[in-house]
């Protein structure tokens, strides 16, 4: 009797019948749902059409291409006699997940257990992968040999890819691509570092390659090894390569790069990592980067720079030569006479003649002084704990002149990261302040030589910088406040503003104890400290735009938006040909900080001079940020005794109600007369607070001037036959209401 056809939803691996008796499987099988199935560990270990799957001999159905998302088929069985035969063939569609169907042939078992008489519709699906064709007439062989064009491609077998269909065939194992472990690396100058090439996402077939040095600031040989070279992955091989790069530790200061590359030989295809970069970093303590010590300056808001403690070990690597590579965030001798191949050779000879510091005793000197060569009176730099000690001359034996300027540059660059701007809170200033002493410097014909301490800024905004220059000492008269723009040919329109440290400068001042420019060397150590704030700032960058013509694209107006990045002490000598120049200095407690603008409370002013006018009273007028009118309402008068001989005169605004906010101008009007040819003469004027501490000063001597010439941004009104006997001014009247005023910038901390 014919049963009814039933439809049973089963996985194709349920039809897995091993032909083994139910109550025994072989030695090389195991029971599954009482069931023998047969143990593998490759395809090669399964009767076809089975699969090795998960350790098991499995039936593996669906298409050519190896993928079996999903399938479905139809099988009808009959049941047989146990001493009967049955056979099953399966054929599948080419598309992957697509369905398919089979119908008992030809397939036979070696043993069967009985099946009752049925016929059944299967539907069945499967994730199994198939790597080698359901239509093999044999297992796929490791020897390629034994290959055909109807063998699957299996990586390792020696059939791939010659007998695929072609490579994007999804029979056909992926080749995989070849790259770098990592596109960056380091090592420690004297270690060695693993430079590794990897195979991944496949490994059918050979893969070529190449890897060497393709560029970097080392050299192979000076200061690295690399045996890098062409070499492949054989077919099946997915092994990393690891190729060794040896480094040198030499006297060489600085880290040095290698960039190793990448290339594909033929069939190769490369990832995304081609490239590496190696970086040797130098061991030596040069390398660590200066930290602010906060202590040399308890009442800053921030402590940007301070000069640091330098150690033996740190001498030769912070003796640097033009065109070496600086570091930035570390303070470094700059030697500029000196090309960067030149050496930094220890001196013995005694600097300290030059310089004022002597290092040590003189078995210590080598130690602690370099210079390019060791003959006494050449350029030379100290460095010992806290003090650098600077010799420059034009005339040094052994060391070709290249430039007429020659500097030695005590140099501190800020991190290029950091976003250092101390002028956003209008209540604030920058100080800059340093122990120095020059006592020595000559010159012959037009020779010049200069000590100035300089700043520089970035514009933010515009990316320009502009660099202020401070004079400290000068073998001529101070030069002039006011703006250049430097002639370098790689600076071009790089404004720099010169001002000084010295009274009554308009772009920033002096602390009321600093030391000021002067034209003679001294011994010993004297405190400068200059102050700039962010008005003073303001006003110097107003000069450069009215000056230079630069709009806002070109340069900011705005303070705020100035980044703090370099200073350095640079004592230099200008020696023309014909001319030569020496000079010699030592420096010590450098400090840049941030400050609250202080001291507060200026509201005296005291004029220093004499009165030979019938008037005996004089009057002193000022503006302020808020009111910039000259008028008797901004004003106070004082006895001036009119007898020609010397005094002071004191003006008082301590109770003036408009003395307030920040005071922009000051003038002085010695008398009110209109008699002509009455004079005066003036020696200081200071503005300072009740307790003396003083915000600006004017000491009013040096070389005649003219009626219209400024000195320290003076101009004089109805006064004429100005002159000068060295140590005043002298003027008489000329016309009505004679005075002379000033531009300023002070807080009056009320």
């Amino acid at each position: 009797m014919r049963l009814p056809v039933v439809v049973i939803p089963v996985l194709l691996s349920t039809l897995v019948h091993t032909g083994c008796p139910v109550a025994q499987c072989r030695d090389d099988q195991v029971r599954e749902d009482n069931t023998c199935v047969t143990r593998c560990t490759r395809d090669f270990d399964c009767d076809a059409p089975q699969r090795c799957t998960d350790g098991r001999c499995r039936l593996g159905g669906g298409s050519s291409s190896g993928h079996v998302a999903s399938s479905t088929g139809s099988a009808t069985s009959t049941a047989l006699p146990s001493s009967s035969s049955s056979s099953f063939s399966f054929s599948s569609s080419s598309a992957p997940g697509g369905s398919s169907t089979g119908t008992p042939s030809s397939r036979t078992p070696s043993s069967s257990p009985a099946l009752t008489s049925s016929s059944a519709t299967i539907t069945a699906s499967s994730s199994a992968a198939v790597v080698w064709s359901s239509s093999a007439a044999a297992p796929p062989s490791s020897s390629a040999a034994a290959c055909t064009a109807a063998t699957a491609c299996v990586a390792g077998d020696g059939c791939c890819p010659a007998l695929c269909a072609s490579a994007a065939d999804a029979d056909c194992p992926p080749a995989g691509v070849l790259e770098l472990a990592a596109p960056s690396l380091s090592v420690t100058e004297g270690g060695t570092v693993q430079v590794v090439v990897r195979r991944v996402g496949g490994s059918r077939g050979s893969a070529p390659f190449t890897l060497l040095a393709t560029g970097g600031t080392a050299s192979v040989g000076a200061h690295y090894a690399f045996a890098g070279g062409s070499s492949a992955f054989a077919d099946g091989d997915a092994a990393d390569r690891a190729y060794a790069l040896s480094t040198v530790d030499d006297a060489v200061r600085g880290d040095r790069t290698v960039v190793l590359g990448l290339s594909a030989g033929t069939g190769t295809t490369l990832g995304t990592v081609r490239s590496t970069t190696v970086t040797i970093e130098d061991d030596d303590v040069c390398l660590l980067p200066d930290v602010p010590d906060a202590a040399a300056d308890p009442g800053a808001l921030e402590v940007y720079v301070t000069q640091p403690v330098i150690t033996a070990a740190e001498v030769d690597c912070r003796t640097l030569a033009s065109g070496d590579a600086v570091p930035a965030q570390r303070m470094n001798a700059i030697l500029w006479q000196m090309g960067a191949s030149a050496d930094d050779t220890p001196v013995t000879w005694d600097v300290g003649t030059r310089t004022g510091f002597q290092p040590g005793s003189a078995s210590e000197w080598s130690a602690w002084q370099r210079g390019p060569n060791d003959t006494p009176g050449t350029s030379a730099v100290q460095l010992r704990g806290g003090t650098a000690g600077i010799y420059i001359n034009s005339a040094s034996a052994g060391v070709p002149v290249t430039s007429e300027i020659l500097p030695i540059v005590l140099h501190h660059d800020l991190a290029a990261t950091a976003d250092e701007r101390p002028f956003l809170d209008p209540s604030h200033e920058l100080t800059y302040a340093l122990d120095l002493q020059v006592p020595w410097a000559t010159r012959s014909g037009a020779g010049q030589v200069y000590a100035t301490a300089v700043l520089r800024f970035l514009d933010a905004r515009t990316g320009r910088q502009v660099w202020m220059v401070i004079q400290a000492f000068d073998l001529r008269p101070a030069q002039p406040e006011g703006a250049i723009l430097d002639g370098c040919s790689t600076c071009t329109q790089l404004p720099i503003i010169i001002t000084a440290f010295a009274a009554g400068t308009r772009f920033g001042h002096v602390a009321s104890d600093s030391a000021t420019f002067t034209t003679t060397p001294w011994t010993g150590f004297r405190r400068f400290e200059f102050r700039l704030a962010r008005a003073e700032f303001a006003a110097a960058l107003a000069v450069v735009k009215t000056q230079f013509a630069f709009d806002d694209t070109e340069l900011s107006p705005d303070p705020s938006d100035f980044r703090l990045v370099h200073l350095n002490i640079n004592p230099e000598v200008y020696a023309p040909a014909g001319s030569t120049g020496s000079i010699g200095m030592s420096v010590r407690n450098i400090v840049l900080a941030r400050h609250a603008a202080r001291p507060l409370g200026y509201d005296r002013v005291y004029y220093r001079g004499a009165n030979a006018s019938p008037v005996a009273n004089a009057q002193a007028f000022f503006t302020t940020a808020t009111d910039g009118t000259w008028d008797e309402a901004k004003s106070v008068w004082a006895p001036f005794p009119n007898h020609g001989g010397t005094v002071e005169v004191l003006f008082d605004f301590s109770t003036h109600p408009r003395w307030t906010g920040t005071l922009t101008g000051l003038r002085i009007d010695p008398f009110d007369s209109s008699a002509a040819g009455a004079c005066f003469n003036v020696d200081e004027i200071r503005v300072q607070d009740a307790a003396g501490n003083v915000a600006l000063a004017w000491a009013f001597n040096g070389a005649a001037v003219t009626p219209t010439e400024p000195w320290f941004g003076w101009t004089f009104n109805g006064l004429t036959s100005l002159w000068s006997d060295g140590s005043f001014w002298g003027a008489c009247q000329v016309n009505g209401d004679p005075g002379f005023q000033a531009s300023v910038n002070i807080p009056t901390g009320r």
